[in-house]
């Protein structure tokens, strides 16, 4: 990557943009060797990795931007985002002190801290927040969807639900339709969640999510038939769409098919290699079919290799050099934990009783760590973003 810095930077913003977060991440890589400490630099390294869901490393060059620049409001909104997401409100609201205090509060800074204020459950603070928003630009569709959501935490379902409905009418965005779903789902209305789902569908035709949470509503009402369809329809859609590969895996393992749901989390490292979640998986799986250790080591070894930012596979592994008794393999490889994520927040390293005993939601054998992207707010998830397909219910 040789070049100029100016150049090398519009590069990579450009290559962010495309969401190429590996490429912008090549980039920025080789610019922070020149320039460890320039908060430009910094920046927009921060918001590949939170673009990627790398919650700990975007924080890492967020906080060492804001420290070098501390009056950059970009930089600010950009670590408090990753603070939220990361599940650390008050820590969030601190970070956005200088901007609401502000006359006229940026409305981002505004959003970030009613998201602060609903998990720290207070709706009325985070309600205040968002008619702030509201008040200021009345067309914020995102501002009065989170302020449903806020009519949701104080226990007023029909408000919200009413309101929402309303929203996601108007708006030609999906952040309503994914909150009403969620409503209806909460109160086990099935009904409404499905004619949610029809209306979210309409908006995003060509999308997997509409049909992959049909396929969800399908198997609350223990229509397993019907989730099936709605699973392999998301697929027809995407065919790297994780979630409903796993939900399919899932299913198969529960008709006794174990070797189908092999195949199809190896058609999706096939198409995706080294996909995190499915190896993680696939790894659970293959324990619990008995296989070498060798086999899930290696597997585990390549998606490393292939995606070397990604902290859960290699606590995976960890943990699986401990269930097999070789502490030296295990200590090796949490050293390397460090090595490639030095902000990593509660990773643990512990054995589990048996083979496979994180299995439930597929995490992974071996007694799987924290997860990329872990303590999303619900607006974060809101927005339907689809990055490998690795969020669904």
């Amino acid at each position: 990557h040789g070049g100029h810095p100016i150049t090398l930077l519009m590069s990579a913003l450009v290559t962010l943009e495309q969401r190429d977060f590996k490429g912008a991440r090549e980039i920025l890589q080789a610019l922070l060797k020149g320039a460890p400490d320039h908060p430009l630099v910094n920046q927009l390294a921060g918001a590949v990795e939170l673009a990627d869901g790398a919650l700990p490393q975007a924080r890492t060059h967020l906080t060492k931007a804001l420290q070098s620049a501390p009056n950059d409001a970009v930089t600010r909104t950009l670590l408090a985002q990753a603070t939220v997401r990361g599940g650390e409100p008050a820590k969030a609201l601190e970070v956005l002190t200088p901007l609401l205090a502000q006359a006229n509060p940026p409305a981002r800074a505004l959003m970030l801290a009613g998201e602060a204020y609903m998990q720290l459950g207070n709706p009325d603070k985070a309600a205040a927040a968002f008619k702030q928003v509201g008040a200021a630009e009345p067309g914020n569709m995102a501002s009065r969807t989170a302020l449903a959501r806020t009519k949701l935490q104080k226990g007023e379902f029909d408000a919200a639900i009413a309101d929402l409905d309303k929203i996601a009418d108007a708006d030609t965005g999906t952040g309503a339709d994914s909150s009403l779903i969620a409503a209806h789902l909460q109160r086990r209305d099935f009904a409404g969640a499905l004619k949610a789902i029809d209306r979210l569908e309409r908006k995003s035709p060509t999308q997997a999510l509409p049909h992959h949470l049909r396929g969800f509503v399908r198997l609350a009402q223990k229509d397993t038939a019907g989730a099936r369809t709605s699973f392999e329809q998301a697929l027809g859609k995407d065919a790297k769409y994780f979630p409903a590969a796993a939900q399919l895996a899932a299913l198969d393992v529960r008709d006794g098919k174990p070797d189908a749901a092999k195949q199809r989390l190896e058609t999706i490292l096939k198409s995706q290699p080294g996909h995190p979640h499915a190896t993680l998986a696939l790894a659970d799986l293959r324990t619990r079919m008995g296989a070498p250790t060798s086999e899930v080591t290696a597997l585990l070894g390549e998606s490393i290799r292939l995606q070397p930012g990604d902290t859960a596979t290699r606590v995976a592994l960890v943990n699986l050099h401990l269930l097999n008794k070789h502490p030296e393999a295990a200590l090796a490889a949490a050293d390397r934990v460090g090595e490639h994520d030095d902000g990593v927040q509660g990773v643990r390293v512990a054995p589990c009783e048996r083979p496979g005993a994180a299995t439930g939601g597929g995490s992974g054998g071996a007694g799987v760590g924290p997860r990329r992207g872990q303590g999303r707010s619900a607006h974060d998830q809101d927005g339907g973003d689809q990055r490998h397909g690795e969020r669904g219910p």
